[in-house]
C-alpha cells in the first residue's frame, strides 16, 4: 500500500489507526497481555509491523490530523514512515501506529507459543529465551493446521491490506454504525463524501490492489469463523448478541468483547464478497453449529406482522393458570418467551449446556435482562433461598456481559421473604395470577 493509499483508505478510516500504548489498552480490555517491550520485538522480527510511524518531528496538530496536504507533506520531510519488514528502527520516542486488525496475527502468534514453546514470551524478560522462542517456529516451520508460521503471518499482513482498504465502506454496516461519517475520522467529514468515496468503490479494484483473490477470501474468512467460535464465551448467544450497535457490544468484557472485532472483520469480508462476486459467504452459525434458529423466532417470518400475529396465536389456549401449569418446563419457557416478544422484547432461550443456569434472555432498550423460568404447581413456593441464588447468577453475568436485572417467572407464588428479599435489587417477579394477567392483556390489545 503507498502513501496515497495510506491517506485514502487508512488514515481517513472510522477505525483510526492506535498508538502502540492505545493498541496495548484497547486488547488489554479485551483479555490480550501485550507490553510495549514486546510489541516491539514483535516489530523488529518482522511478525507484526505497524501500518505507519511518525517522527517526533512529525507530531500530528489537532487541527490538521486528516489533511491529506499535511500528510503528505509529512511525508516528503521524513516524518511519516510506511514500516517494512525491511527498514526496522529502535521506537526510541518515536509514535508508532497499529490497526484493529492486527489482533488477529498478534491472536495466533499467542496461540502458536502456547502450542510449540514452554514459556511465555509476553512475560519473560530474558530475551535469549525469546528469541529461541520465535526462532524456533520460523526454523523448523512447525505448522498450526496446514500451513507453515512463516506463511499464516504473511497470509495476516495480505488480509490486513485488504481490510484496510475495505473498511470505510463497510466497518459502519459490519459495526452497526451507520449514523457516524466513515471516512473522515474528524468534524470535516461529510455524509456526501462517504457517498461519493463508496461510489468511487470499485470492488475489483481493490482486489486487485490488495493482491488478494476469491479463494484467498473465502480461505481467511472460514479459518477466522473456526478461530472466533473457540475465542467467543458467548458463542451460544451469538445471534442475540450481533444485533447490538457498537455502544452497546462495548459492554461485553474481555474474550465477550474482543470477539466482536473479529465479528467486524466477518462481516466486512461478508459484504465485500457479496459486492465482488453477488454471493453471500455463510454466516458464523450457518453451519448447523448452532442452535439459534430454533432459539429464535425471526427466522420463520417474512414481517414483523407476521410474527406479532403468530406469537399471538401461540398465546391462546394458555389464558389460565392450569393451562399453563400442563405444559412441559421447555414449553412454559417458550411460552415466557413469547409474552415478553409480543411486549417488545428480543427473546431468545438459552442451551441447555454452559447455560450459567439462566432459561433465557432479553433484550430492550439497551437493557441486557435475565430470565428464570419455575414450572410448579401451586403448593411448591418459591422462597428466599431460590432468589438469593438467582441475584448470585445476575450478579455474575452483570461482569461477564453487562446483565441490568433478572426477570424470575413462575406458575406458583413466591413466599414473603421471597418478595421481601428482592426489594432495592433489579429484579421483577411474575407469579402464576401476574403471567395470566400479562398473557389476556395481550390476547385483548392491539401490539
Amino acid at each position: 500500500m503507498d502513501i496515497n493509499d495510506h491517506i485514502k483508505y487508512t488514515l481517513h478510516s472510522q477505525n483510526p489507526l492506535l498508538r502502540h500504548e492505545e493498541f496495548i489498552n484497547y486488547y488489554k480490555e479485551r483479555g490480550i497481555k501485550i507490553t510495549p517491550k514486546n510489541l516491539e520485538y514483535l516489530n523488529k522480527k518482522g511478525l507484526l509491523i505497524p501500518v505507519i510511524r511518525l517522527t517526533r518531528n512529525g507530531t500530528l496538530h489537532p487541527f490538521q490530523s486528516f489533511k491529506e496536504e499535511y500528510l503528505t507533506a509529512l511525508y516528503k520531510k521524513g516524518d511519516l514512515i510506511i514500516p517494512t519488514k525491511d527498514n526496522y528502527e529502535p521506537w526510541n520516542r518515536d509514535y508508532l501506529f497499529y490497526s484493529l486488525y492486527q489482533i488477529l496475527p498478534l491472536r495466533y502468534i499467542q496461540k502458536w507459543q502456547e502450542l510449540y514453546s514452554t514459556g511465555n514470551w509476553y512475560d519473560s524478560d530474558d530475551e535469549d529465551l525469546k528469541e529461541i522462542i520465535i526462532t524456533r517456529k520460523q526454523d523448523r516451520l512447525s505448522t498450526i493446521g496446514s500451513q507453515s508460521f512463516s506463511e499464516k503471518v504473511n497470509r495476516y499482513e495480505k488480509l490486513l491490506r485488504l481490510l484496510l482498504y475495505i473498511q470505510n465502506k463497510y466497518s459502519p454496516y459490519a459495526t452497526r454504525n451507520v449514523d457516524t461519517i466513515p471516512v473522515r475520522g474528524d468534524s470535516t467529514g461529510t455524509d456526501q463524501e462517504w457517498e461519493k468515496f463508496c461510489e468511487e468503490f470499485n470492488p475489483n479494484v481493490i482486489l486487485k490492489k490488495s493482491g488478494c483473490d476469491e479463494t484467498f477470501i473465502k480461505s481467511e474468512y472460514e479459518g477466522i469463523v473456526h478461530e472466533v467460535k473457540d475465542l467467543d464465551p458467548l458463542i451460544n448467544w451469538y445471534r442475540f448478541l450481533r444485533d447490538f450497535d457498537r455502544e452497546q457490544k462495548k459492554k461485553l468484557k474481555g474474550f465477550a468483547l474482543l470477539a466482536q472485532d473479529y465479528y467486524c472483520v466477518l462481516n466486512m469480508l461478508r459484504l465485500f464478497y457479496k459486492d465482488l462476486k453477488g454471493e453471500t459467504l455463510p454466516e458464523v452459525d450457518d453451519d448447523g453449529w448452532s442452535r439459534w434458529k430454533e432459539n429464535l423466532y425471526d427466522s420463520l417470518f417474512h414481517s414483523e406482522y407476521e410474527k406479532i400475529e403468530a406469537k399471538r396465536r401461540d398465546l391462546h389456549g394458555y389464558n389460565s393458570i392450569k393451562k399453563i401449569r400442563n405444559l412441559d418446563p421447555t414449553s412454559f419457557e417458550k411460552l415466557v418467551l413469547k409474552l415478553f416478544y409480543l411486549k417488545g422484547y428480543k427473546a431468545c432461550l438459552t442451551p441447555k449446556s454452559d447455560d450459567f443456569g439462566v432459561d433465557g434472555y432479553l433484550y430492550k432498550d439497551g437493557e441486557i435482562i435475565m430470565l428464570q423460568c419455575k414450572k410448579y404447581q401451586a403448593k411448591y413456593k418459591i422462597g428466599r433461598p431460590h432468589l438469593q441464588q438467582f441475584y448470585g447468577t445476575l450478579t455474575g453475568l452483570k461482569y461477564i456481559y453487562s446483565v441490568s436485572k433478572g426477570i424470575f417467572v413462575t406458575t406458583s407464588d413466591f413466599t414473603k421473604p421471597a418478595w421481601d428479599y428482592k426489594i432495592n435489587k433489579p429484579i421483577e417477579l411474575y407469579n402464576g395470577a401476574s403471567l395470566v394477567r400479562e398473557i389476556n392483556e395481550l390476547l385483548n390489545n392491539r401490539v
